[in-house]
């Protein structure tokens, strides 16, 4: 198994932070965490699979979102994703955010 690392900066001061380990050339799990200019989460992309313990599945499994540990809106730590399981379509949704809140 190999594991490559990247990180991105974006315009505001907040970076992705890229790690995919690699078997045979493909992706087995990856970790896409978007983090603000002081190093806290916005949001994790993950991909490892909990199949251990169905509390921590979702219905995406093993694609999962985190949402920011200081997040006071739910007591939930991993969301479904859906859409956002691969670096371009990860990469569009924070430019999209960006450009949303006026930092682009």
């Amino acid at each position: 198994m190999r594991v490559t690392r990247h990180s991105f900066i974006f315009k505001d001061g907040s970076r992705l932070l890229v790690t995919e380990e690699l078997s045979g050339g493909l992706i087995e799990v990856s970790y896409y965490n978007w983090v603000d200019q002081d190093g806290q989460d916005i949001l994790k992309f993950h991909s490892e699979s909990h199949n251990g313990d169905s509390r921590y599945q979702t219905a995406t499994e093993p694609h999962h979102i985190h949402p920011p540990e200081q997040s006071t809106l739910t007591n939930r730590t991993r969301f479904p994703n859906f859409h956002h399981q691969e670096l371009p379509a990860i990469m569009e949704h924070i430019f999209l955010a960006l450009l949303a809140s006026k930092k682009v």
